[in-house]
C-alpha cells in the first residue's frame, strides 16, 4: 500500500489544498452563479443583434459585468486562505515532520496554526500577540490592496 499524503512532507500541503477547494469551491461558484443570472438579458439580446459574436459576448460583456463577483471570491478566497486553521488541523496539525536548515519544522504548519501553537502549546503569548498582531496588520493591507485594485476593473450594467 501507498503512505497517505497527509504523513508526507512533499504532498501533505496540496492534500489540505484540494480539501480547501473542495469545501470552498460551491460557495464561490453559487457567487459566481448569482452573478451570471444578475446580468440584464436585454444587454445581451442587443449585443446578439448588433452581431456580436458568442466569444465576444462573453469577453466583452458578461465577464466584464461579472467584475463585482470576481472581487468578491478573489476577497474571501485569499483572505480565508490566510485565516485557514481548522482544516490545517483536523487533516495533519501541522506535520509532518521535515527538515529546514537543520533544525526540525512542521511541514504543513500554516500562520495561523503557528501562532496559536507558539502562544498556546509553546505558552509564548508575547511572541503569539505579537505574531497576531503582524497577520493582522498584514492582512487587511492586502486585502485593501486587491479589493481596490479589482473595484477599478468593474463597471456598472
Amino acid at each position: 500500500t501507498q503512505p497517505s499524503w497527509l504523513s508526507q512532507t512533499k504532498t501533505a500541503m496540496f492534500a489540505i489544498i484540494i480539501v480547501y477547494i473542495w469545501q470552498y469551491a460551491g460557495y464561490i461558484m453559487l457567487i459566481y452563479v448569482a452573478s451570471i443570472q444578475g446580468i440584464s438579458k436585454s444587454v445581451l439580446e442587443a449585443a446578439e443583434v448588433d452581431g456580436a459574436k458568442y466569444w465576444t459576448r462573453i469577453t466583452k460583456i458578461q465577464i466584464p459585468l461579472m467584475a463585482n463577483a470576481f472581487t468578491i471570491s478573489l476577497f474571501l478566497t485569499l483572505t480565508n486562505s490566510f485565516k485557514m486553521y481548522d482544516v490545517n488541523v483536523a487533516l495533519t496539525n501541522g506535520g509532518p515532520v521535515a527538515m529546514f536548515m537543520n533544525k526540525p519544522v512542521q511541514a504543513s504548519e500554516l500562520l495561523a496554526l503557528n501562532i496559536y501553537q507558539t502562544a498556546f502549546k509553546y505558552n509564548n503569548m508575547a511572541q503569539g500577540q505579537a505574531k497576531a498582531v503582524i497577520f493582522f496588520i498584514v492582512l487587511t493591507i492586502f486585502s485593501v490592496i486587491q479589493v481596490s485594485m479589482n473595484k477599478r476593473k468593474e463597471i456598472e450594467a
